[in-house]
């Protein structure tokens, strides 16, 4: 219920309860004799203005003098912000309203303006883009979007018109080349290439009939194996790499992988041996080389002939000091130490005791070529470079090669790859450093697009596209008579008057090859049944074997080449050849030399040959 008379005024005069419990008000005055009189009705808000005592009736009353009251000047207010009196201030304030209120910055471009702490700020730009190409879109902060039109050269979309310019903001076009009243005026247009898709009468004009395209589900490609669509079929089919295209078989211990009739081959295991003997050197199909730490005080030689008692720990072969046996005065002391290897370098005294000379230990420079080998002679303490064993594998940094590997004359020669597409439109070359090439041939170079009712069939931008129709017709039955004794090529059919190939009813075999001695599948035309064609004799392949290689094909089945060298040069290794890893040269424990003159008992040990000191040996007391 309001409350009467405001607080700090007092109540009118002539107030009544009534019989419903309300009251009821009386004359709505204030008497005063003075102005103080109306002071303690004052509510204080300077902008309402001020109580004074009228005295124009015989009672005064207490009344707002008007020109006390505040009135502000809106004739600048905003949506932002009003000019409004201040109860704190006495006076006219400029005001911001509530932020998030819409609003108009005054700029045509944006869009979304905003009140903000009594500012219209303006949103995000206005997309002014008509979706025309023959218009300019831009914006004029006062206007608002502009389009203007452009006079340069646009394309309708209609495969059929040449020359379309700009005209007035729409794209018009200048020539028809393919008018057309039904399906069959477009006939002609049409490109041989079942791919492409054909062409549909619309409006007109010859248009591509969009479902007609085929696109194929290239979800199960691989490097060396893709879903491609045929030309002349139209149909979806797996079309291997060329023999020798580099690909990843996913195994990180094989290199020089490369496709063999679709398939990716592993070109050869690689090298994990990093010439530690304290680590076990083992190959990991995902990550590759891992080397593991052999147990501590498994035996090891650490190459130093004062030492003793040498064992593996932590990787490292580390060993005792002879130091009664290796104390010197000179260096002459130290010569009956050396361990005769010139290579090793020679004991010298330093501070009492034998070490190595690091001046004398030698280093053969890196080898020439990926089928050498370099290495120091032990005897004369010269480097020498030699070739690598036979089969080793290499890159000879041709692209036109695969299955490269190290010839008995140190030389790394892969073997030639064949770079074929089976198009007769197209030039099939080989480039070293890009490997095959197929160029489109030069145009009207003639063909046979296997549409036997066409000549003088014609390579257009490397597809072979049909000639001359000569087989005339009403209805399907009069194409039989020209149809070929081939019972994988399309059936025939009647269109517009001439005979064209039906690809939907081609045979098309998709089977890839089974191995690398067969192609791929294709269709036998006297029985109509897909096989698989044995390779030519001496085509490169792969028979799984890693301890062969230069494999190749005889009458359809691989056969194994010469086998992988895996002689690793140590005594005190056993070498051999698992067909499914390569070369392993596992540590024996065979009878050796160590070369040192003041050791005996020498036996092979973590692949290393080591002897027993003995000082009752002539000259080694």
């Amino acid at each position: 219920m309001p409350h009467w008379p405001p607080f700090g005024r007092q109540r009118p005069k002539g107030d009544q309860c009534g019989n419903d419990g309300t009251c009821i008000p009386g004359n709505n005055v204030c008497e005063c004799t003075t102005n103080d009189d109306c002071e303690e009705l004052d509510d204080n808000n300077p902008c309402n203005g001020t109580l004074i005592c009228s005295t124009g009736n015989d009672d005064g009353t207490c009344e707002v003098d008007p020109a006390t009251v505040i009135s502000c000047d809106s004739s600048n207010d905003t949506v932002c912000s009003q000019n409004q009196c201040v109860p704190e201030a006495g006076g006219c304030q400029v005001v911001a309203v509530s932020n998030g209120i819409s609003c108009s910055d005054g700029n045509a471009c944006t869009t979304s303006d905003v009140c903000s702490d009594g500012q219209c700020q303006g949103g995000a730009d206005l997309n002014c883009d008509d979706g025309e190409d023959c218009t300019a879109d831009s914006c004029d902060p006062t206007a608002g979007c502009q389009h203007t039109n452009l006079s340069t050269e646009c394309d309708d979309g209609d495969a059929c018109t040449t020359g379309d310019l700009c005209v007035n903001g729409a794209c018009v076009s200048k020539e028809s080349v393919c008018e057309c009243t039904s399906d069959d005026d477009c006939v002609a247009l049409d490109d041989g290439n079942a791919c492409n898709g054909s062409y549909l009468c619309n409006d007109g004009s010859c248009k591509i009939d969009a479902k007609s395209v085929v696109v194929c589900d290239s979800s199960s490609d691989t490097g060396c194996a893709g879903n491609t669509c045929d030309p002349k079929s139209g149909a979806c089919i797996i079309v291997a790499q060329v023999n020798g295209t580099a690909c990843n078989d996913l195994n990180a211990c094989t290199q020089s992988d490369s496709c063999v009739s679709g398939k990716c081959v592993s070109g050869g295991s690689i090298n994990c041996n990093d010439n530690n003997v304290c680590t076990i050197d083992t190959c990991n199909p995902e990550s590759g080389c891992t080397y593991k730490n052999k147990p501590t005080d498994s035996p090891c030689s650490d190459g130093d002939a004062c030492s003793e008692m040498d064992y593996c720990d932590l990787g490292v072969c580390v060993g005792s000091e002879l130091e009664d046996d290796c104390e010197c005065e000179n260096d002459s002391d130290c010569f009956w130490l050396n361990d005769d290897n010139v290579c090793n370098g020679a004991l010298q005294c330093s501070k009492g005791l034998c070490i190595i000379d690091p001046s004398t230990v030698i280093s053969c420079p890196a080898p020439g070529g990926p089928c050498k080998e370099s290495g120091c002679n032990p005897n004369t303490g010269q480097c020498s470079e030699n070739n690598a064993p036979i089969g080793t594998v290499c890159d000879d940094a041709n692209a036109c090669t695969w299955k490269d590997a190290c010839q008995k004359d140190g030389a790394c020669k892969g073997q030639d790859q064949a770079c074929t597409d089976n198009n007769p439109c197209t030039v099939d070359d080989c480039d070293p450093k890009n490997g095959c090439v197929f160029s489109a041939a030069g145009n009207e170079q003639a063909c046979d697009d296997a549409n036997p009712c066409s000549k003088a069939d014609k390579c257009q931008s490397g597809t072979c596209v049909s000639g001359t129709p000569i087989c005339e017709c009403s209805i399907d039955a009069d194409c039989n008579a020209f149809t070929v004794s081939d019972l994988c090529a399309a059936t025939l059919k009647c269109q517009a008057g001439i005979c064209v190939t039906d690809a939907t009813t081609a045979k098309v075999c998709t089977e890839a090859a089974p191995d690398s001695c067969h192609a791929a599948a294709s269709c036998n035309p006297k029985s109509g049944e897909c096989v698989f064609e044995a390779l030519p004799d001496g085509t490169a392949c792969h028979n799984g074997d890693q301890c062969t290689f230069g494999d190749s094909c005889s009458a359809g089945v691989c056969q194994a080449g010469p086998s992988v060298d895996c002689d690793d040069g140590n005594l005190c290794t056993s070498n051999s050849c698992e067909p499914t890893k390569g070369c392993a040269n596992t540590p024996n424990t065979e009878e050796c030399n160590d070369g040192k003159a003041c050791t005996a008992n020498d036996q092979c040990k973590g692949g290393v040959c080591q002897g027993e000191l003995d000082d009752d040996l002539p000259g080694c007391d």
